[in-house]
């Protein structure tokens, strides 16, 4: 897992308040809907497993779906207002 959750370590403490943190890889779209929680990308499955460790089980990020494709992305908001402009 090392690399995954170095990487949410590092950076996820440098977010803005209310900025978007999109995940590649992060879950297979049909089996997630079909359980109803993240469900890992057979292929990368360190992905998802990095997001459990660093965001505990019940706050994992939302899977949204990657046009066209049979795997989502995650989406992670910094807590906080976005930033107007």
């Amino acid at each position: 897992m090392g690399g995954g959750i170095d990487a949410l370590r590092d950076f996820l403490p440098r977010l803005a308040p209310g900025a978007v943190l999109l995940l590649d890889d992060y879950a297979d779209l049909p089996a997630s809907r079909a359980a109803g929680t993240p469900m890992a990308q057979p292929k990368t499955p360190g992905v998802l497993s990095a997001c459990r460790a660093y965001f505990g089980a019940s706050r994992v990020p939302q899977v949204i779906a990657a046009p066209g494709q049979d795997w989502g992305l995650g989406l992670h908001r910094a807590p906080g207002p976005a930033p107007a402009g």
